[in-house]
Protein backbone atom coordinates (compact mmCIF):
# COMPACT_ATOMS: atom_id res chain seq x y z
CA UNK A 1 0.00 0.00 0.00
CA UNK A 2 1.21 3.76 -0.86
CA UNK A 3 2.58 6.02 2.54
CA UNK A 4 0.24 8.47 1.93
CA UNK A 5 -2.94 5.63 1.41
CA UNK A 6 -1.70 4.09 4.74
CA UNK A 7 -1.30 7.49 6.66
CA UNK A 8 -5.43 8.53 5.09
CA UNK A 9 -5.84 4.97 6.73
CA UNK A 10 -4.06 5.82 10.15
CA UNK A 11 -5.52 8.95 10.56
CA UNK A 12 -9.23 7.73 9.94
CA UNK A 13 -9.32 4.96 12.53
CA UNK A 14 -7.62 6.57 14.70
CA UNK A 15 -10.27 9.82 14.76
CA UNK A 16 -13.27 7.10 15.02
CA UNK A 17 -11.51 6.00 18.12
CA UNK A 18 -11.24 9.60 19.38
CA UNK A 19 -14.24 10.91 18.75
CA UNK A 20 -16.27 7.48 19.64
CA UNK A 21 -14.38 8.02 23.32
CA UNK A 22 -15.28 11.46 23.02
CA UNK A 23 -18.99 10.41 22.56
CA UNK A 24 -18.52 7.68 25.61
CA UNK A 25 -17.24 10.50 28.03
CA UNK A 26 -19.61 12.90 26.97
CA UNK A 27 -22.57 10.40 27.81
CA UNK A 28 -21.06 8.79 31.01
CA UNK A 29 -23.31 5.62 32.25
CA UNK A 30 -23.65 7.45 35.71
CA UNK A 31 -23.37 10.83 36.33
CA UNK A 32 -24.92 13.71 38.62
CA UNK A 33 -27.65 16.37 38.04
CA UNK A 34 -27.38 19.10 40.38
CA UNK A 35 -29.68 21.84 40.38
CA UNK A 36 -33.06 23.59 41.31
CA UNK A 37 -36.02 21.56 40.99
CA UNK A 38 -38.95 23.36 38.58
CA UNK A 39 -41.48 21.01 38.82
CA UNK A 40 -42.51 17.79 40.29
CA UNK A 41 -44.94 15.27 38.72
CA UNK A 42 -45.34 12.21 40.58
CA UNK A 43 -42.27 10.47 40.13
CA UNK A 44 -40.75 12.63 37.49
CA UNK A 45 -38.77 15.86 38.91
CA UNK A 46 -37.47 18.30 36.01
CA UNK A 47 -34.26 20.33 37.49
CA UNK A 48 -33.09 23.00 36.11
CA UNK A 49 -29.11 23.20 36.15
CA UNK A 50 -26.46 25.77 36.47
CA UNK A 51 -26.75 26.38 32.61
CA UNK A 52 -29.91 27.18 32.70
CA UNK A 53 -31.08 24.01 30.74
CA UNK A 54 -33.79 21.70 31.87
CA UNK A 55 -33.24 17.97 32.85
CA UNK A 56 -36.04 15.43 33.29
CA UNK A 57 -35.51 12.70 35.61
CA UNK A 58 -37.54 9.58 36.89
CA UNK A 59 -37.15 8.70 40.45
CA UNK A 60 -37.04 4.70 41.07
CA UNK A 61 -39.62 3.03 43.50
CA UNK A 62 -37.41 2.55 45.83
CA UNK A 63 -35.49 5.92 45.49
CA UNK A 64 -33.63 6.99 49.05
CA UNK A 65 -33.68 11.05 49.68
CA UNK A 66 -30.96 12.59 52.02
CA UNK A 67 -32.12 16.02 53.42
CA UNK A 68 -28.99 18.36 53.83
CA UNK A 69 -28.93 20.88 56.69
CA UNK A 70 -26.12 24.15 57.54
CA UNK A 71 -24.26 23.40 60.80
CA UNK A 72 -20.82 24.26 62.34
CA UNK A 73 -17.99 22.56 62.60
CA UNK A 74 -17.95 22.54 66.48
CA UNK A 75 -20.78 20.26 65.56
CA UNK A 76 -18.45 17.94 64.13
CA UNK A 77 -17.00 15.62 67.25
CA UNK A 78 -13.73 13.45 66.83
CA UNK A 79 -14.72 10.21 65.12
CA UNK A 80 -17.45 11.44 62.81
CA UNK A 81 -17.53 9.45 59.45
CA UNK A 82 -17.22 12.52 57.72
CA UNK A 83 -16.66 13.62 54.02
CA UNK A 84 -14.32 16.85 52.51
CA UNK A 85 -14.45 18.12 49.29
CA UNK A 86 -10.61 19.72 49.11
CA UNK A 87 -8.87 21.77 46.66
CA UNK A 88 -5.01 21.14 46.24
CA UNK A 89 -2.67 24.31 46.20
CA UNK A 90 0.30 25.23 44.48
CA UNK A 91 2.15 23.86 47.83
CA UNK A 92 -0.30 21.17 47.87
CA UNK A 93 -1.82 21.66 51.02
CA UNK A 94 -5.46 20.59 50.49
CA UNK A 95 -7.95 23.36 51.46
CA UNK A 96 -11.84 22.27 52.37
CA UNK A 97 -14.41 23.79 50.32
CA UNK A 98 -16.76 21.08 51.72
CA UNK A 99 -17.32 19.30 54.68
CA UNK A 100 -19.89 16.81 55.00
CA UNK A 101 -21.31 14.89 58.17
CA UNK A 102 -22.36 11.52 57.68
CA UNK A 103 -25.24 9.66 59.93
CA UNK A 104 -23.97 6.66 61.53
CA UNK A 105 -25.78 4.45 59.17
CA UNK A 106 -22.96 5.83 56.16
CA UNK A 107 -20.32 5.06 58.24
CA UNK A 108 -17.65 3.31 55.60
CA UNK A 109 -19.34 4.21 53.04
CA UNK A 110 -17.25 5.97 49.71
CA UNK A 111 -14.13 5.40 52.12
CA UNK A 112 -10.69 6.78 51.00
CA UNK A 113 -9.90 9.56 48.90
CA UNK A 114 -10.49 10.05 44.73
CA UNK A 115 -10.39 12.67 41.99
CA UNK A 116 -13.42 14.78 42.85
CA UNK A 117 -15.37 16.79 39.91
CA UNK A 118 -16.04 20.05 41.69
CA UNK A 119 -12.95 22.06 40.45
CA UNK A 120 -9.36 21.49 38.44
CA UNK A 121 -7.24 19.18 41.22
CA UNK A 122 -10.31 18.95 43.81
CA UNK A 123 -10.66 15.47 45.76
CA UNK A 124 -13.53 14.06 48.48
CA UNK A 125 -11.96 12.31 51.05
CA UNK A 126 -14.29 9.79 53.25
CA UNK A 127 -13.36 8.83 56.61
CA UNK A 128 -13.11 9.44 60.29
CA UNK A 129 -12.30 12.20 61.83
CA UNK A 130 -8.84 11.70 63.46
CA UNK A 131 -7.90 15.09 64.92
CA UNK A 132 -8.48 18.75 64.45
CA UNK A 133 -6.11 21.68 65.36
CA UNK A 134 -6.41 25.21 65.11
CA UNK A 135 -3.87 27.04 62.56
CA UNK A 136 -3.60 30.24 61.07
CA UNK A 137 -5.36 29.59 58.14
CA UNK A 138 -8.56 27.86 59.83
CA UNK A 139 -8.51 24.56 61.59
CA UNK A 140 -6.94 21.31 59.81
CA UNK A 141 -8.55 18.33 60.09
CA UNK A 142 -7.11 14.39 59.91
CA UNK A 143 -9.40 12.74 58.28
CA UNK A 144 -8.71 8.73 58.54
CA UNK A 145 -9.66 5.92 55.67
CA UNK A 146 -8.20 2.52 55.34
CA UNK A 147 -4.87 2.29 54.04
CA UNK A 148 -4.12 6.11 54.69
CA UNK A 149 -5.13 9.82 55.64
CA UNK A 150 -5.40 13.38 54.95
CA UNK A 151 -5.29 16.84 56.75
CA UNK A 152 -7.68 19.70 54.97
CA UNK A 153 -7.30 23.53 55.81
CA UNK A 154 -11.01 24.66 56.84
CA UNK A 155 -11.55 28.17 56.49
CA UNK A 156 -14.39 30.24 57.07
CA UNK A 157 -15.51 30.17 53.80
CA UNK A 158 -16.03 26.30 54.02
CA UNK A 159 -19.65 25.37 53.49
CA UNK A 160 -20.19 22.84 56.52
CA UNK A 161 -23.26 20.70 56.12
CA UNK A 162 -24.92 17.13 57.59
CA UNK A 163 -26.98 14.57 55.95
CA UNK A 164 -30.18 13.52 57.94
CA UNK A 165 -32.89 11.29 56.53
CA UNK A 166 -35.38 12.85 53.66
CA UNK A 167 -38.63 12.79 52.60
CA UNK A 168 -39.93 12.73 49.30
CA UNK A 169 -42.56 15.63 50.23
CA UNK A 170 -39.13 17.77 50.56
CA UNK A 171 -38.67 17.52 47.36
CA UNK A 172 -40.65 20.52 46.35
CA UNK A 173 -40.43 23.15 43.28
CA UNK A 174 -37.86 25.81 44.38
CA UNK A 175 -35.74 23.13 46.61
CA UNK A 176 -31.83 22.29 45.44
CA UNK A 177 -30.69 18.85 44.48
CA UNK A 178 -27.75 16.69 44.01
CA UNK A 179 -29.12 13.48 42.51
CA UNK A 180 -27.48 10.51 41.29
CA UNK A 181 -28.55 9.23 37.88
CA UNK A 182 -28.08 6.93 34.93
CA UNK A 183 -29.55 6.04 31.60
CA UNK A 184 -31.81 2.79 31.19
CA UNK A 185 -31.41 0.82 28.30
CA UNK A 186 -34.53 2.28 26.91
CA UNK A 187 -33.03 5.53 27.37
CA UNK A 188 -34.87 6.37 30.46
CA UNK A 189 -32.61 8.87 33.20
CA UNK A 190 -33.33 7.49 36.69
CA UNK A 191 -32.42 8.54 39.79
CA UNK A 192 -32.38 5.85 42.63
CA UNK A 193 -30.39 8.78 45.43
CA UNK A 194 -31.31 12.33 45.91
CA UNK A 195 -30.31 14.87 48.21
CA UNK A 196 -32.04 17.97 48.90
CA UNK A 197 -30.94 21.22 50.39
CA UNK A 198 -33.41 22.10 53.42
CA UNK A 199 -34.72 25.30 54.89
CA UNK A 200 -33.43 26.86 51.26
CA UNK A 201 -29.99 26.00 51.48
CA UNK A 202 -27.81 24.88 48.25
CA UNK A 203 -26.37 21.35 48.72
CA UNK A 204 -22.50 21.53 48.09
CA UNK A 205 -20.80 20.04 45.23
CA UNK A 206 -22.39 22.39 42.50
CA UNK A 207 -19.58 21.74 40.03
CA UNK A 208 -19.28 20.78 36.78
CA UNK A 209 -18.68 17.37 35.22
CA UNK A 210 -15.07 16.27 35.01
CA UNK A 211 -15.57 13.70 32.42
CA UNK A 212 -16.84 16.48 29.66
CA UNK A 213 -14.12 19.00 30.72
CA UNK A 214 -11.42 15.77 30.41
CA UNK A 215 -12.86 14.48 27.24
CA UNK A 216 -11.86 18.47 25.61
CA UNK A 217 -8.43 17.00 26.67
CA UNK A 218 -8.51 14.05 25.36
CA UNK A 219 -9.61 15.14 22.17
CA UNK A 220 -6.99 17.97 22.07
CA UNK A 221 -3.90 15.74 22.79
CA UNK A 222 -4.90 12.57 20.70
CA UNK A 223 -5.04 14.96 17.61
CA UNK A 224 -1.41 16.42 18.71
CA UNK A 225 -0.18 12.87 19.14
CA UNK A 226 -1.70 12.15 15.42
CA UNK A 227 -0.29 14.83 13.80
CA UNK A 228 3.08 14.42 15.21
CA UNK A 229 3.05 10.09 14.47
CA UNK A 230 1.89 11.60 10.90
CA UNK A 231 4.85 13.64 10.38
CA UNK A 232 7.29 10.77 11.60
CA UNK A 233 6.01 8.66 9.00
CA UNK A 234 6.60 11.15 6.10
CA UNK A 235 10.11 11.70 7.37
CA UNK A 236 10.80 8.15 7.78
CA UNK A 237 9.05 6.59 4.88
CA UNK A 238 11.82 3.67 5.54
CA UNK A 239 10.47 2.75 9.13
CA UNK A 240 6.52 2.69 8.82
CA UNK A 241 6.32 -0.69 11.18
CA UNK A 242 7.94 1.77 14.11
CA UNK A 243 5.52 4.16 13.72
CA UNK A 244 2.47 1.85 13.06
CA UNK A 245 2.96 -0.06 16.30
CA UNK A 246 3.54 3.52 17.64
CA UNK A 247 -0.34 4.60 16.63
CA UNK A 248 -1.48 1.06 17.61
CA UNK A 249 -0.65 1.84 20.85
CA UNK A 250 -1.90 4.91 21.19
CA UNK A 251 -5.64 3.53 19.66
CA UNK A 252 -5.11 0.82 22.91
CA UNK A 253 -4.96 3.71 25.12
CA UNK A 254 -7.37 5.94 23.75
CA UNK A 255 -10.09 2.94 23.60
CA UNK A 256 -9.40 1.71 27.03
CA UNK A 257 -12.30 2.87 29.34
CA UNK A 258 -11.03 4.57 33.00
CA UNK A 259 -11.65 2.66 36.15
CA UNK A 260 -15.35 4.02 37.40
CA UNK A 261 -15.02 5.33 40.97
CA UNK A 262 -15.61 4.09 43.91
CA UNK A 263 -19.24 4.16 45.20
CA UNK A 264 -20.14 7.12 47.34
CA UNK A 265 -23.14 8.53 49.10
CA UNK A 266 -24.92 10.97 46.86
CA UNK A 267 -23.75 14.56 47.82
Amino acid sequence: MPLSRLITACFASLLLIVTSGFATAQQPPASRVRGMIESVNGDLLIVKGRDGRNTTMKMTASAAVTGVEKIGLSDIQLGAYIGVTSVADAQGNQKATEVHLFPDSLRGAGEGTRPWDTAPNSSMTNGGLDKMVESNDGRILTVKYRGGEKQVVVGPDTAVVKLVPGKRSDLREGAQIVAATARTADGVLETSRVSVGLNGITPPNQGVRARTRDAYALVERSSTRMRRSISSMRLMPHRPIVVLSSLARMSIALATPACPPAPRPCT
